[in-house]
C-alpha cells in the first residue's frame, strides 16, 4: 500500500461511535488498541507526518502532536518579523491534526472532518519545539467540538484554536 492511500481500509471494520469520556474500565483494552491504530496510521500512512517530523501521542485525556523545530517551517525574513519564528500557518496544521485524532480516538466508526478551524495567536515561537494538545470539549453524534492549545517546549501557550469537526459514518 503506498503511504497516503486507503486510511478506511487500515483502520477495519468498527462500528462503535461511542465519545471517548463514555468509555468504561471494561472497554480500556479497545481504547488502548483503538489508540495504537491511530498511532500506527498517523505515522506510518500520514505524508504530513513523514513531511515535517510530527509525532502524534496519547497523554491522559489530551491528544498531542509534536513538532521538532524546523527552519523551513519558518516565516519569511522580512522588516517587522521575527526571524526563526514559526510560520502561523504551522500553529493551525498542528492544530487542525490534534484535533482530527482527538476526535478519531473516541470514534471508531465515524470519519472526523474539519468543519471550522479558528486560531488566536498569543506568541511566537522562536527556534524552539512546538506542539499541540487537544481535548474534546463537546461531543454529538454528529459532530465534535475541539479545545487546542499550541505550546513550545517550556508549555507556554502560543496559540489558543477551536476546531469543530463533523463526524462522517463509515461507509461499508
Amino acid at each position: 500500500m503506498s503511504r497516503g492511500r486507503n486510511f478506511l481500509g487500515f483502520l477495519g471494520n468498527f462500528s462503535s461511535r461511542t465519545p471517548l469520556r463514555l468509555f468504561c474500565s471494561s472497554s480500556l483494552t479497545q481504547l488502548q488498541s483503538w489508540e495504537a491504530k491511530l498511532i500506527d496510521l498517523f505515522h506510518s500512512h500520514a505524508p504530513i507526518a513523514d513531511l515535517t517530523g510530527m509525532r502524534l501521542r496519547f497523554d491522559g485525556e489530551e491528544t498531542v502532536v509534536e513538532l521538532p523545530y524546523n527552519n523551513k517551517l519558518d516565516s519569511s525574513p522580512r522588516p517587522g518579523r521575527l526571524l526563526g519564528s514559526t510560520h502561523g500557518g504551522v500553529y493551525c496544521l498542528l492544530a487542525d491534526t490534534a484535533g482530527w485524532f482527538a476526535s478519531a480516538r473516541g470514534r471508531e466508526g465515524g470519519w472526523p472532518l474539519t468543519t471550522t478551524l479558528s486560531c488566536h495567536f498569543v506568541k511566537s515561537s522562536k527556534e524552539k519545539d512546538i506542539a499541540a494538545r487537544a481535548r474534546v470539549v463537546q461531543s454529538s453524534p454528529r459532530q465534535d467540538i475541539c479545545e487546542v492549545r499550541i505550546v513550545d517546549k517550556e508549555g507556554l501557550d502560543l496559540a489558543y484554536v477551536t476546531a469543530v469537526f463533523a463526524v462522517a459514518a463509515r461507509k461499508g
